[in-house]
């Protein structure tokens, strides 16, 4: 690919789109480091690249703020669950029913009843 695009077979947009393609469709574990490679062989694109890098570190940081925020989630929902079982087991409410009620796991009331 790089030794058509600086022959000069690509345009600058159809570079981009093939890099879109590729970052989307393709298997690559890493596409900051194959962004940086081709600013390394393609220096005359390198403005064009490092936005495309910038956008791949916005999704990166977007989508680590979206699981933040599910795990914050999740885990206040089973500090509520817990409360709510410590008080029904407080109440005398049998185990089963609570587990039944709250949702929680009989590991999860051993831990409220030590």
């Amino acid at each position: 690919m790089v030794t058509q695009i600086s022959k000069g077979y690509m345009t600058k947009d159809q570079l981009i789109s093939v890099i879109h393609y590729l970052l989307q469709n393709g298997d690559t574990a890493e596409p900051e480091r194959f962004i940086l490679d081709l600013v390394h062989d393609l220096p005359q694109y390198e403005g064009e690249l490092m936005t495309i890098a910038q956008k791949l570190e916005q999704n990166g940081l977007q989508k680590g703020r979206q699981e933040g925020i599910q795990i914050g989630e999740a885990n206040g929902l089973k500090k509520a669950a817990l409360k709510i079982a410590r008080s029904l087991l407080a109440k005398g409410v049998d185990r089963t029913t609570v587990m039944e009620s709250t949702g929680l796991s009989d590991k999860d009331l051993a831990q409220i009843c030590h």
